[in-house]
């Protein structure tokens, strides 16, 4: 009798398995079903090897990421991961072939919300090999689809929804974006897309920009905090009604969603809408490159040496001599664009970093590149036939993703009071402060320091301010539109799959808005020739700024917010880059510091608080990081990390106590339970062992008892306690596009970097804070793009 597979060792059938299922790197795995009809004891065997499926998974998709965020799965959870991803690349490719690519009519099919959250978690996943099989199944064709003919779809009065599938969709497609896709789209395909995203972009009234209203600096919120007075959280204690809904937004928990990621249920929030919107918006508005005039001078020189003939001109004219000192001192001040400024303007959009290093070329010579960076694909070799054949994985490019990952996990309630599982534990004591980034120790962070240290380029989109307030005005009541003359106004159907949650709730219907007075008006209806041009002639103009990023440590005090202090308690600052009214910033004596003077609350004549702040250095490792703490070590307190005295690490280990503490009850319990097992019947603990097997490998469920975090991975505390960004616009772009000063912080709830703007001249050494437009950037959103 000739040999066969199932008389292989369990070890070698698994291995025949994985490279029959995985013949080629890039697409789905192939069928196991032939080998599963060999025999019956092939088929017993290969459907309960969770460890051949796990092998698979590491294969096929990135799995970097779920270890090092939130807990090593098990192989049985490496199965189920592999389950879902072979299902929605699946679905998508069958939806591909179909007349309707969003039907939702198939009750056995996943929902389009679900599809979604399963792609965008491959996408903040992925470390290589995720976006290939992504780009293999077809996932950017059916998302672009999606984008340009169903964003509108269940429009409120014309105006499309910040719902899920809207969210996931935008951001999906900014994420497999090219440069080459981008740049091969028609002009009417481009601007298109850019009129579809635009309410998202510009309408701050209806769309957020943050996981919380940027003038609150100290998070969570409560209803006795004492920075407010105690009302519901249903009033309109911090909001002011307007045709849209009332304003500024707070996101409601009821976003929060509780998906299945490697069989654990994990309570995850919508991203926000209006980030992927507008990385959409300008990566495909960087395609058009700024004029440039024949008649501005080739370069500085040529600018300079005209100004000089100008102002001697002038002073001919007018009688006045000027000196040659004067003269110089006149020009050096003079501000304004050359045909050189606009070319390194243009050599930097697009694709940022991504733009390839040519020495003759402007992006080489004055930097790598500014603008909207897209997504870098990780390293990859392919066959002749454009076929992958290895993808190179070691860099973990998913760590890109970690803070974005954070929010969603962390940010999807601003109200202390929430109901929501598995939130961090609040701490006591000095770690309360909510002034510290280290409020109490977290799963993750959701901002990383030293992320905006450098020079950033781009470009900001100013729309004109009275168009933008016209939108606050609310209509008049159309009698035709009432009596439905001119056709029914577009409102949310009350059966739609798209607005409705697991529980048939309407998670759409205005969630994060509460009751309205203005109710009985109609909505701001979207009006018929909204685009750039409705908007009034929006300037959009280059912005360059060199930021430095400055901590603050333990003991030091960290500096206080601007709101209480000037008697507005919903108010944190928020038009004074969150610092006090009148606080100065001086270099400390040794230049590697920042005193922050802030007048004293006793508002004593001329007294003033100082607060320090240290230049922020990334921790060294290895042989670096033994000389950084002998350099500590001669430090005094307060200018480094201090582990043996930081309240952050005390509260850490403090934490971790408590879970060993709990870990060694619940085991001491489990025990228990297993002598007590002992005494029943094997005959009865075999048929509930094989009823157990065969359920988890039959069954596409999920185990409700599995946490979603490992209660051990608990972020080490790097001991800062507040964030503040200094920074300038360099001289050289200071001559070109006017200087500035810029000055922020950092917020720790969500990592959202409000940023003031103020213009100084070159001989300005000390610059006092007034009250001047403040930027609210999230981290994320200012790391692809400088500016809005």
């Amino acid at each position: 009798m000739s040999p066969s597979l199932q008389d292989l060792p369990n070890e070698l059938l698994d291995l025949v398995a994985f490279h029959y299922a995985c013949s080629q790197l890039h697409g789905l795995p192939n069928s196991l079903t032939p080998l599963l009809l060999i025999s019956r004891a092939c088929n017993l065997h290969l459907s309960n090897s969770p460890a051949l499926y796990a092998r698979i998974f590491n294969y096929k998709f990135s799995s970097s990421a779920v270890r090092r965020r939130a807990f090593s799965p098990k192989s049985s959870e490496y199965y189920w991961q592999l389950k879902e991803y072979c299902s929605v690349l699946g679905n998508i490719k069958r939806r591909l072939l179909l007349p309707n690519l969003f039907d939702e009519s198939d009750a056995d099919e996943p929902t389009l919300r679900e599809l979604f959250f399963a792609l965008w978690t491959m996408c903040l996943d992925d470390d290589g090999c995720n976006r290939m099989q992504m780009e293999c199944a077809g996932v950017y064709t059916w998302v672009e689809c999606f984008v340009r003919n169903h964003l509108y779809v269940d429009a409120d009065n014309g105006w499309p929804r910040d719902n899920a599938c809207n969210s996931f969709a935008m951001w999906i497609m900014w994420f497999l974006s090219t440069k080459t896709r981008i740049l091969d789209e028609s002009e009417e395909d481009r601007e298109s897309l850019i009129k579809l995203v635009l309410p998202f972009v510009t309408v701050p009234y209806r769309y957020p920009s943050t996981y919380a209203p940027p003038h609150h600096f100290h998070l969570p919120l409560t209803n006795s905090s004492s920075h407010y007075e105690q009302q519901a959280r249903s009033s309109h204690a911090y909001t002011i009604p307007t045709p849209h809904g009332p304003y500024p937004i707070y996101i409601s928990p009821e976003r929060i969603w509780l998906h299945v990621y490697y069989e654990r249920r994990t309570p995850t929030t919508i991203p926000l809408v209006t980030e992927s919107a507008k990385l959409l918006y300008f990566s495909r508005r960087e395609v058009i490159r700024f004029g440039i005039a024949p008649t501005l001078p080739a370069d500085r020189q040529e600018f300079n040496n005209r100004r000089r003939e100008a102002l001697r001109h002038e002073a001919q004219v007018s009688g006045n001599a000027l000196s040659s000192t004067q003269l110089e001192e006149r020009v050096a001040g003079e501000v304004g664009v050359t045909k050189e400024d606009i070319e390194e303007v243009n050599a930097s959009l697009l694709g940022g970093a991504l733009i390839e290093a040519d020495e003759a070329h402007l992006a080489s010579r004055y930097g790598r590149g500014g603008g909207t960076a897209l997504v870098e694909s990780a390293p990859s070799l392919s066959n002749e036939r454009g076929e992958y054949i290895e993808i190179d994985e070691s860099a973990c490019l998913s760590q890109r993703w970690d803070n974005d990952w954070w929010r969603i996990r962390q940010c999807g309630n601003c109200w202390e009071d929430g109901d929501v599982e598995d939130v961090s534990p609040r701490a006591s004591g000095p770690m309360s402060s909510p002034s510290m980034t280290t409020v109490y120790p977290k799963m993750g962070k959701v901002y990383e320091p030293g992320s905006l240290t450098g020079l950033w380029t781009g470009r900001m989109l100013i729309p004109t301010e009275d168009r933008l307030q016209a939108l606050l005005i609310p209509p008049q009541p159309d009698p035709d539109r009432e009596q439905g003359q001119n056709g029914p106004i577009q409102t949310p159907s009350p059966d739609s799959a798209a607005g409705l949650s697991e529980d048939g709730q309407n998670e759409d219907d205005d969630a994060n808005r509460q009751p309205d007075p203005t109710d009985h008006i109609n909505s701001f209806p979207f009006p018929p020739l909204f685009s750039e041009d409705y908007l009034g002639p929006a300037a959009t103009v280059p912005v360059f700024m060199r930021l430095t990023e400055y901590v603050c440590y333990a003991p030091n005090r960290a500096c206080p917010t601007g709101g209480p202090r000037a008697g507005v308690d919903s108010d944190q600052g928020f038009s004074n880059g969150y610092f006090p009214i009148g606080t100065e910033f001086r270099p400390t004596s040794d230049g590697q510091g920042l005193r922050v003077l802030v007048p004293a609350r006793s508002a004593q004549s001329g007294r003033v608080e100082e607060y320090i702040y240290q230049v922020y250095r990334r921790p060294s490792s290895g042989v670096a990081a033994d000389h950084t703490m002998e350099t500590n070590a001669r430090l005094e307190p307060g200018r480094f990390h201090d582990r043996e005295t930081c309240p952050g690490c005390r509260a850490r280990e403090e934490l971790l106590s408590r879970v060993r503490r709990e870990e060694a009850e619940h085991l001491e319990d489990e025990v228990e339970e297993v002598e007590c097992d002992e005494e029943e019947d094997d005959d009865t603990l075999d048929s509930v062992s094989q009823s157990t097997s065969a359920s988890t490998t039959s069954s596409f469920s999920y185990n409700e008892e599995l946490p979603p975090h490992d209660p051990h991975k608990i972020l080490p505390c790097d001991g800062i306690q507040d964030i503040i960004v200094v920074g300038e616009t360099d001289k050289r772009h200071g001559m070109a596009w006017n200087p500035f000063k810029f000055y922020g912080r950092v917020r720790p709830y969500d990592g959202m970097v409000g940023l003031l703007r103020s213009p100084v001249g070159f001989a300005t050494l000390l610059v006092r804070l007034g009250s001047l437009t403040i930027f609210p950037l999230p981290s994320r959103f200012l790391r692809l793009h400088a500016f809005l």
